[in-house]
């Protein structure tokens, strides 16, 4: 069987050829079929949901959990009692500043900012 994946076809013909070509274990073929259906085509939800899975897969990017606040956590564990009352910044489990106010905190945390622009510290009230 060969496809014309250029060829402008009824959605239930290009679903019922997909699935052929799925049931044939012919996954590349049916991924330029895919490719090809123009996406005003694809009004049925049973074909979307085909079109969907079939589609080119994505890759994201995820930091790693240590990166994602552990460090920041376990730093909170360790030193809550020594901080008791203030507001404290966090980056990557290490003090960047504290303060009795959030007030004063967001103002130390914008002195900072030009020497680190890319920092979101991990702000907490202890």
């Amino acid at each position: 069987m060969t496809v014309d994946p250029a060829a402008r076809r009824p959605a239930a013909a290009i679903e019922t050829t997909l699935r052929h070509l799925l049931a044939e274990h012919r996954i590349l073929a049916a991924r330029k079929l895919a490719d090809a259906v123009p996406r005003d085509q694809a009004l049925d939800e049973s074909l979307r949901r085909l079109l969907t899975v079939l589609a080119p897969p994505v890759v994201r990017r995820r930091l790693p959990a240590r990166a994602r606040g552990s460090d920041n956590i376990e730093w909170l564990r360790r030193n809550a009692r020594s901080h008791a009352g203030r507001w404290v910044a966090l980056v990557d489990g290490e003090l960047l500043a504290a303060d009795e106010s959030l007030a004063a905190l967001r103002r130390r945390l914008a002195e900072l900012a030009p020497h680190a622009p890319h920092v979101k510290p991990f702000v907490h009230r202890l």
